[in-house]
């Protein structure tokens, strides 16, 4: 009942947006707001892996969470 709504400590929202299955962080004593991607599996809950590092031309990095290096940071 309602009484119950006060006493989670740690609030998930699980959601849908188009084709991906999102986890809210709402509510947490320690930890601030975030949302995560992930699948189910046979195994059980799963994050969502970060796509592959690939290589350009040049054999640098190109990692889409990294801001790509400059001519003089090389």
């Amino acid at each position: 009942g309602e009484s119950w709504g006060h006493a989670a400590t740690v609030r998930l929202i699980f959601h849908w947006d188009n084709s991906q299955r999102l986890a809210t962080l709402y509510k947490s004593p320690n930890q601030k707001e975030s949302t995560i991607p992930y699948h189910i599996t046979s195994h059980g809950f799963r994050d969502v892996q970060p796509p592959a590092v690939t290589q350009n031309a040049e054999d640098t990095e190109m990692n889409p969470r990294k801001r790509p290096r400059r001519e003089e940071e090389k």
